[in-house]
């Protein structure tokens, strides 16, 4: 009599590729029942691992009978080695096989710029205000920013392009005014972000200037002529001195 004492054979990998890739943020899934060959189990329940990967780069590894879903950081981009392992649950036998993973890079936006001063919705501000702003780009990219102003419920006019300065200055500002402006971060790729805000100007401080004063005599008086900076109101003092300084007396 003849006997031949069955064994469990242990799982076998198949046409399971070295590497695998995809774009920055993307998560890759890698093994499955279409990679595993078994002659012995029910393949639809082996369970799939992942060991070896970079944890600066791979947010999770989440194992099962599917494969393996790999999860990477937002915003990170790289190559890492992994360790595969398919794993009977019955036999307890596994098989492993060495594969590369790689995230490429892709371009991302500004993130939104976010204002300094002055403030959104700040009053009081000078007639010459400093607008500045902060802003940063996930790649590290060189930023430009493009500046635009207006007073509140009237078109904004581009007053500044392409600065790298994240600073603009706003002189001749209405009085008791309130103004919006919009910056813009733009990356070399051409991508976006822009923010919005408005702020109010002080009330007007300085009293105007009078220049071009003349007194010119018509019929029986005397016509006074003057100029002003600035639209404004007007008191007019006056003395009035006659031929005789004696009679003179002011009016």
């Amino acid at each position: 009599i003849l006997t031949w004492t069955a064994v469990d054979d242990p799982p076998k990998i198949v046409n399971l590729s070295s590497t695998s890739s995809a774009l920055e943020d993307v998560a890759l899934t890698v093994g499955g029942t279409g990679h595993v060959v078994d002659i012995d189990s029910d393949m639809s329940k082996f369970v799939w691992s992942a060991s070896g990967y970079k944890p600066e780069l791979v947010a999770s590894a989440i194992g099962g009978n599917g494969g393996v879903v790999f999860t990477p950081h937002k915003d990170k981009f790289g190559q890492t080695p992994v360790k595969l392992t398919v794993k009977d649950p019955v036999s307890g036998l596994e098989v492993a096989q060495d594969v590369t993973l790689t995230w490429m890079p892709v371009n991302d936006p500004p993130e939104k710029p976010v204002i300094a001063k002055p403030l959104d919705k700040a009053i009081d501000r000078p007639l010459s205000t400093i607008l500045s702003w902060s802003a940063i780009d996930v790649d590290k990219d060189p930023l430009k920013f493009d500046v635009f102003m207006g007073v509140v419920g009237q078109p904004q006019k581009q007053v500044a392009d392409k600065q790298t300065a994240t600073t603009y200055s706003a002189v001749g500002l209405g009085p008791d005014t309130e103004y919006s402006w919009r910056v813009v971060a733009r990356d070399p790729s051409d991508a976006t972000a822009e923010t919005t805000a408005s702020f109010k100007t002080e009330a007007d401080k300085i009293p105007p200037k009078i220049s071009m004063l003349s007194a010119t005599a018509v019929n029986d008086g005397i016509r006074i002529v003057w100029e002003t900076d600035e639209k404004a109101e007007f008191i007019l003092d006056y003395t009035s001195v006659p031929a005789d300084p004696a009679l003179a007396a002011e009016v």
